[in-house]
């Protein structure tokens, strides 16, 4: 069993703490099946997802998931994704990143608040 571990990069304005909006999120990943032979994943449970919070794209691991006969080569982040407003603590419960950019406007702090540019790399945990 191999265990790999998610990372993302993106760059924030005046947002942190970028993470899937719910423990039943769903994951759309590309794999690689060498061969054909059975193969399963699953998610590390002693590791829970950990939010984004790392700066100028800088990429940041966010889970780790076990693997038996397959390997995961892409990620797709569509879905709803949280963040707070990085001056004000104002949630973001509905950010979609299946767009290249998300943008909103932070009423508390009075600032544009985004999420561009999100990159992902997956590597041996």
């Amino acid at each position: 069993m191999v265990k790999l571990k998610l990372s993302i990069g993106a760059t924030l304005e005046n947002v942190t703490a970028l993470e899937p909006s719910s423990n039943d999120f769903e994951y759309f990943f590309e794999s690689s099946l060498p061969g054909k032979r059975e193969s399963s994943a699953k998610f590390n449970t002693s590791s829970a997802v950990k939010p984004y919070v790392a700066e100028n794209g800088q990429l940041q691991p966010i889970l780790e998931i076990e693997c038996r006969g397959l390997e995961f080569v892409g990620f797709d982040p569509r879905g709803n994704w949280k963040c707070v407003g990085a001056e004000s603590g104002t949630k973001f419960d509905e950010v979609d990143l299946s767009e290249p950019e998300w943008v909103d406007y932070d009423e508390k702090a009075q600032l544009p608040v985004g999420v561009a540019e999100l990159q992902s790399e997956w590597s041996r945990a």
